[in-house]
């Protein structure tokens, strides 16, 4: 911003408050004069005021001549400043400022205030100032233009003011440019003055701008939205300004070149500051007439393809309107910009960056089917001068085709061409509904299954989900109706199949484990051991008799197994499927010292005695002896460690046994206390 800023000095910028030339910095200067003439240094953490130039690109800009009237909390000199502005060089009075309204400053405007607001009007000391620069400006002693000045006479704009009255002076001051404030949604800003008084309005809610320090903040006020004017003022006066151009033409560019068709109609604060608009309001440079072109017929629309044209600088057309009609005299009388309502017209604008001589295409929609037209097209630029009319083309529209729906399956899903899917699985089918006139269609889905839903990702795309768990097996039938704007209707089938979910199944036994190694780590994979016949994920989980033997700790598919301690143990690893159909499969860890070739228990016994030998099964030869000698149990059976074999004593006598146990070359032998 300083680069723009004229320094103080009896022909520069001054202090009025002080009375001296040092301009001191404050927030709110800096920050308005940020907005009109801060520098474009293209880093993107600053801001590019409306008429700042362009360093990068040595594009000189605005300016800025500071005529401080506040200062801390004084303020002194508004009508002297005005004044000076013009004795300097000025042609634009940039004023973001107004008088006191709110006089206890308790931020309420009282029914007191309101009127004093009413009945307040500009100062004479201000008055005469405003007067003052708006015919001497740019002008010497003589009252004509100078040699050095883009502008016979001069502009002042001011603030509306930050009440939300319909009243503000010295704003209302009738040769005064007023600005009221818009917010980033195109309404009048909560805090701004309006009336039939103010005369244009401008963003000032939440603007970014330049901060004394270096630094950037945000805004908001009539404050504000007062610069933005100024500054395209200032654009306008650096195109157009120059021998013979007044202060006149730029209040007629800035007011009658505004879009006076954005704002809501109540906000009551003018039209909105438009920069190219003023810059081109008036223009009669219109551009150049479309010479060659294609039209054809697609349903009931007309595609048309031209090359960009424009006016005598080369500036490229700012839009086209397409032109259809069946009556050829209509078409060949039309007046582009009041066309008879006879008439189908379709406006296109150019896209940003087009030059011209580039290829440019649209489409006239709306028109009926199978009928013959009659097409011309017209360029227009930013103010919509319109060139004059294209050649005149025939051309047929066609049918009306319906939409075209598509159902993208995935080919692993399909069996004997039908999709197929198990009961667990939950399937994203891609489906697509275009309409190829480009006409508007709604669509429907039913689905008697309840499996199958309909998701929206695009105007055009869309999922297709079917959550199988939530439907009987079987064979079901889907459909999805999409329906034009003109009633052409497609009614697409999805049939499709759910499985009956089948259970896992074991597909090779657990071996059980005889150890003896008190603290022995080992690992296994379930997956080894079971299958799902559907390819469902499968979940395990597992069950111990004796937590004192081992300790399994499972990891999805693996278990991590730790010996702990003697003793037997049986283990069961179940499978389960998705939908929670399961199968489990069992075995048995022994752990016991490895000197040890049979045992028993219980000891003593009363029932059942169970005897042990070792891994393998083997024939084993197994005799009890009562204590008189007598052989009361003798055996050939087979068992083994994890297989024990198994005595009934209930039929024996209490008393003390000798238990005799030999196989494969060992021999065993222990007393047996029967109860």
């Amino acid at each position: 911003l300083a680069g723009n800023c004229i320094p103080g000095g009896k022909d520069g910028s001054k202090n009025f408050v002080s009375n001296n030339y040092v301009i001191t910095a404050d927030a709110h200067g800096t920050h308005v004069g940020g907005t009109i003439g801060a520098i474009n240094n293209n880093i993107a953490s600053s801001v590019c005021g409306i008429a700042g130039g362009n360093a990068q690109k040595n594009q000189k800009g605005v300016k800025l001549l500071s005529c401080q009237i506040f200062q801390d909390d004084a303020g002194a000199g508004g009508a002297a400043a005005i004044k000076w502005g013009a004795d300097k060089g000025a042609v634009i009075s940039q004023n973001s400022w107004s008088y006191v309204v709110d006089s206890n400053n308790d931020g309420i405007i009282s029914p007191d205030e309101l009127e004093a607001a009413k009945n307040m009007s500009i100062s004479s000391a201000e008055k005469a100032a405003v007067d003052y620069f708006i015919q001497y400006a740019g002008c010497d002693n003589l009252g004509k233009q100078r040699a050095d000045s883009p502008m016979k006479g001069g502009v002042v704009i001011f603030a509306a003011g930050n009440d939300a009255i319909k009243y503000g002076a010295p704003a209302n001051y009738t040769p005064i440019i007023a600005v009221g404030a818009i917010n980033s949604d195109g309404y009048r800003s909560s805090f701004s003055n309006y009336g039939d008084w103010v005369d244009i309005a401008a963003p000032g809610s939440n603007i970014y701008s330049t901060y004394p320090g270096n630094q950037y903040g945000y805004m908001s006020g009539t404050s504000m939205a007062c610069p933005h004017v100024s500054g395209v003022a200032a654009l306008v006066v650096s195109y157009h300004g120059g021998v013979g151009f007044t202060n006149e033409m730029l209040t007629n560019r800035l007011i009658e070149g505004a879009n006076h068709d954005i704002l809501p109609k109540n906000s009551n604060i003018g039209p909105l500051v438009d920069a190219l608009g003023a810059i081109t309001y008036g223009s009669t440079d219109v551009p150049g007439a479309v010479m060659n072109y294609t039209a054809s017929g697609v349903s009931n629309n007309v595609d048309f393809s031209w090359k960009v044209t424009g006016n005598s600088k080369k500036v490229p057309a700012f839009g086209y309107v397409l032109i259809a009609g069946t009556d050829r005299s209509l078409v060949e009388s039309v007046n582009p910009a009041n066309p008879s309502a006879s008439l189908t017209v379709q406006a296109i604008e150019v896209p940003e960056g087009a030059k011209v001589g580039d290829d440019i295409s649209g489409r006239l929609s709306g028109l009926e089917f199978d009928t013959d037209y009659y097409v011309a097209i017209a360029g227009y630029d930013y103010s919509h001068n319109f060139s004059p009319l294209s050649t005149i083309k025939s051309v047929r529209t066609g049918p009306n085709n319906p939409p075209v729906i598509t159902i993208d399956v995935p080919e692993e899903l399909i069996v004997d061409g039908i999709p197929t899917i198990p009961a667990f699985r939950i399937v994203n089918i891609p489906v697509t509904i275009e309409d190829p006139d480009g006409h508007s269609f709604n669509y429907t889905f039913t689905d008697v299954s309840g499996a199958a839903a309909l998701t929206a990702m695009s105007p055009t795309t869309f999922i297709l989900k079917l959550t199988c768990r939530v439907a009987e097996p079987g064979n079901y039938t889907a459909h999805i109706k999409a329906t034009d704007s003109y009633n052409a209707t497609t009614d697409k089938e999805f049939q499709f199949t759910i499985l009956e979910n089948r259970a896992p199944v074991k597909t090779k036994d657990f071996e059980n484990i005889l150890t003896s190694k008190v603290g022995k780590k080992s690992t296994f994979s379930a997956a080894e051991y079971f299958d799902d016949p559907d390819g469902e994920p499968l979940t395990y989980t597992f069950a111990i008799s004796n937590k004192n033997v081992a300790h399994l700790n499972p990891s999805g598919e693996i278990f991590y197994l730790t010996i702990l301690g003697y003793g037997l143990t049986d283990v069961t690893v179940t499978a389960k499927d998705a939908l929670g159909k399961s199968v489990d499969s069992s075995f048995k860890i022994l752990v016991r010292s490895g000197d040890v070739l049979v045992d028993f228990y219980p000891n003593p016994v009363s029932t059942t005695l169970f005897v042990r030998t070792g891994e393998d099964e083997v024939p084993t030869n197994v005799e009890l002896v009562s204590s008189t000698g007598a052989v009361v149990y003798r055996k050939t059976e087979t068992f083994s460690a994890l297989y024990p074999l198994e005595i009934d004593m209930k039929p024996y006598s209490p008393g003390i046994y000798t238990l005799k146990v030999s196989y494969s070359g060992n021999s065993f032998s222990s007393k047996v206390v029967k109860k």
